[in-house]
């Protein structure tokens, strides 16, 4: 794939004039965005979600007024947003968690964005779906922990925007998130101890959706068998020529979306088009007043919880770090960070587990097969 896109790049002049031109600056935003689609003319690409999201709700909490953040001003530009319904602030939501309940169903959301801590995202999802929400639809900002150590209170407040505003920009994308039905334990009538065991792996695995085909953009098995041969679990089966999903052994890498050449498989809560639109968020205009952003792409595995327990630590996130929350980094294909230099950032991280510790291992070595060659990409546009 990798190939295809050099290729593309050297065929078409302005596209290598444009993205060698983004360290000097001399290359405008507008022209960066069309230069990122004409690379990404090699796919088969259209809208894999279907239907937008248009009521979106944002809730704000202040960690009892100890971020140093306009809250007001945030509120004030994401009530600007198109598909914001609505904005409300709170000092200590992990208190009042039922105000989360009411506002799904008083505001009839078909999708919720929370700017807070990270420790109470499982019952933030608790109350999204007391509420009558997927709890898939609940995307959670760790606020907090990302603006660890930032004292400057213009900085803080832009970088929080940011942040909000990038998820605001996926959520639009994700009702593609409403095909997958969380399966949990009910409360509800009796529940024996034998069926209760059986059912704890089912609710480890309710907010973990596997990969989701669409028929209509998949060539088959006999035409292209990319997939099935990069994933590195065996969760790939054909079967009556179609590509099935094994749920019971795919373990979420997102190998088989990075590596399909069409988009034809994706993970619902991370396909194209949401991370494309949430790093256009974090890129957006409204980010000038930070010296650099930088684009840093986290694992579940052990990235993230490192972020998360920043504050907890002492320790303090460079303020022009953007955290992009991902389940592994076997997710990310060479156009997705093509994308993220070409719509204007400074730099990108790629930040995973240590060998020896990650839960995908088997996912390592394409991993740092991808990173080598796209630095050799790079290299060659000059980058």
């Amino acid at each position: 794939m990798l190939k295809q896109v050099y290729r593309t790049i050297k065929r078409n002049s302005s596209v290598r004039h444009n993205l060698g031109g983004i360290r000097s600056g001399a290359t405008p935003r507008g022209e960066l965005i069309r230069t990122a689609l004409e690379a990404k003319k090699i796919y088969k690409f259209k809208n894999f979600c279907g239907l937008m999201i248009s009521r979106i709700g944002v809730v704000l909490c202040t960690c009892n007024r100890k971020l140093p953040v306009d809250f007001d001003k945030v509120s004030g530009y994401l009530m600007s947003e198109k598909g914001v319904q609505t904005v409300q602030i709170s000092h200590n939501i992990c208190e009042q968690p039922s105000i989360i309940r009411g506002l799904v169903r008083s505001e009839r959301l078909e999708g919720l964005v929370i700017g807070a801590c990270s420790a109470y995202e499982t019952l933030f999802r608790d109350e999204v779906e007391a509420g009558g929400l997927n709890p898939l639809l609940l995307e959670v900002v760790n606020l907090k922990e990302q603006l660890a150590g930032t004292h400057d209170h213009n900085r803080a407040t832009t970088k929080a925007t940011l942040l909000v505003r990038g998820f605001v920009e996926k959520m639009k994308y994700m009702d593609i998130a409403n095909q997958v039905v969380p399966e949990r334990i009910s409360s509800h009538g009796r529940v024996t101890r034998r069926a209760l065991f059986r059912s704890i792996p089912k609710f480890l695995k309710v907010y973990r959706p596997t990969p989701i085909i669409e028929g209509q953009l998949c060539v088959g098995p006999k035409a292209c068998r990319f997939c099935i041969d990069a994933c590195p679990y065996g969760a790939l089966t054909v079967r009556e020529e179609n590509v099935i999903v094994d749920g019971e052994k795919c373990k979420i890498c997102g190998v088989c979306s990075a590596t399909c050449p069409v988009g034809a498989i994706q993970i619902p809560t991370h396909t194209d088009e949401q991370l494309e639109a949430q790093i256009g968020g974090l890129l957006s205009d409204i980010g000038a007043g930070l010296d650099r952003r930088v684009l840093v792409f986290a694992c579940d595995g052990s990235c993230y919880p490192a972020v998360n327990a920043v504050d907890e630590h002492g320790a303090k996130l460079p303020h022009d770090a953007l955290v992009v929350r991902l389940p592994c980094l076997g997710i990310l294909s060479e156009v997705t960070i093509l994308t993220a230099f070409a719509l204007g950032a400074d730099g990108v991280l790629l930040c995973g587990c240590l060998d020896d510790a990650c839960p995908h291992r088997e996912v390592l070595s394409s991993i740092k097969e991808k990173v080598a060659s796209f630095k050799r990409l790079l290299s060659a546009l000059n980058i």
